[in-house]
């Protein structure tokens, strides 16, 4: 039996487990060797007239499903202004886009899509919106209106409005999307798949009724990380009896309001806030913590296991 098959055996609910690749073309094709064609890359392949894109599309899904993967993470529908090519170190660098013109980007994704989809394998529209025209690591991307980036919950009361694709400069990025299309967001959540890598070590903590400590990395995008893990962690069973603060990005965009949101919406004491420090020791980090409110975390756990 294939990985594929064990994993969507155990899988609980009345449908498949999302099984993805990221199978663009050219510099990102995962999956390669026998079985699998050599793709172009995208740049290459939004000059293609739609008939061989819809070709190429349609093998692509094949050799995909074959494989036991019914997700691929493209195509991507960035689009890089030609004199941002070379600068452009996500998307341009790699020649990952369809094409420099929204034009020919707006017109290769659907048939790029529909090809795909036809072979019972879902694709994925992604970056956007704004990737394709940055520079350097995305994590340092100016937003207009924001000085740095920031986190989604927090921008919107320091700011007062939301972040959505027509606030930022992307033509290719609109009208798109069908409701059978996945499509990443630049402010997106990473998917939980490690947790299933430590199902069975869930599984251990459970059984011996091992309460959890969570530790968050302090840095963007911290706050879905942390409650995502928060709820995989009860939805499990398991007790969590506190959670750790470790600032991990010493310029940390208000980092101040980052925790205090994460104090707020964690429902488990904050037992350490654990400050910037470049080669801390053991002894910096027990200094930072507060043993009473744990013993008051896991007291309150055991209250409750009572009732």
């Amino acid at each position: 039996m294939c990985i594929r098959d064990s994993l969507q055996q155990v899988a609980a609910g009345p449908a498949d487990l999302f099984i993805a690749a990221d199978q663009e073309g050219g510099a990102v094709q995962q999956l390669k060797g026998k079985g699998f064609t050599v793709l172009p890359a995208a740049l290459d392949q939004g000059k293609l007239p739609p008939s061989e894109l819809t070709a190429l599309g349609t093998t692509l899904a094949a050799e995909l499903r074959s494989a036991g993967v019914n997700v691929n993470l493209a195509p991507v529908a960035d689009t890089v202004p030609p004199s941002m090519v070379q600068t452009n170190a996500p998307i341009g660098k790699y020649r990952r886009e369809l094409g420099n013109d929204p034009a020919v980007v707006a017109a290769a994704v659907p048939v790029l899509v529909t090809a795909v989809q036809a072979g019972k394998v879902v694709a994925t529209i992604k970056h956007f919106p704004g990737l394709g025209r940055i520079t350097g690591n995305i994590l340092k991307a100016q937003i207009p209106g924001l000085p740095r980036p920031l986190a989604r919950m927090i921008a919107n009361r320091a700011f007062g409005w939301f972040l959505t694709s027509e606030d930022l400069p992307n033509p290719a990025s609109r009208g798109l999307v069908r409701g059978d299309d996945i499509v990443v967001d630049w402010q997106r959540s990473n998917m939980d798949a490690h947790h299933m890598l430590i199902k069975r070590t869930r599984q251990v903590m459970r059984r011996a009724g091992f309460p959890v400590v969570l530790v968050v990395g302090m840095r963007l995008g911290c706050i879905n990380h942390a409650l995502l893990s928060a709820e995989a962690i009860r939805s499990d069973g398991l007790a969590l009896a506190g959670w750790v603060a470790n600032q991990i990005d010493p310029g940390q965009a208000r980092a101040t309001e980052n925790f205090a949101t994460l104090a707020a919406m964690l429902e488990a004491p904050c037992i350490a806030r654990v400050p910037w420090s470049d080669g801390a020791s053991a002894q910096f980090m027990a200094a930072h913590l507060d043993l009473d409110a744990l013993r008051k975390g896991a007291g309150t756990l055991t209250r409750r296991a009572m009732l």
